[in-house]
């Protein structure tokens, strides 16, 4: 084995156990948390109860349906604008005929 050889087999093994060295020494410098991150708990609500909540109806299903407001007059509909009337669209001209090719003299 030549001089070069064995320089660069030994360069080799003492880069690897460098980076061995590395790891297990490393490690012991990582900053290890014995306490929780305190974060806030999520308040988790299923959303078919509250689909149930919402659509559910409620209020006493035997009292008469009326149109009255609860101080007894008649409940003011909101006036509505009248709806536009559509926009005609301009008129258009027909294509004008072109005049049929000159003939050559001959």
């Amino acid at each position: 084995m030549e001089r070069s050889h064995r320089k660069c087999i030994a360069a080799s093994v003492g880069g690897h156990l460098f980076l061995f060295l590395i790891l297990v020494f490393g490690s012991a410098f990582l900053n290890r948390s014995s306490e929780p991150d305190n974060l806030p708990k999520l308040k988790f609500i299923p959303s078919i109860l509250v689909d149930e909540m919402v659509a559910g109806g409620g209020g006493n299903p035997k009292l008469p349906q009326s149109d009255e407001t609860p101080t007894g007059g008649a409940a003011n509909p909101v006036p509505t604008a009248p709806p536009l009337p559509a926009a005609e669209p301009a008129p258009t001209k027909p294509p004008e005929p072109t005049p049929p090719p000159a003939s050559k003299p001959t």
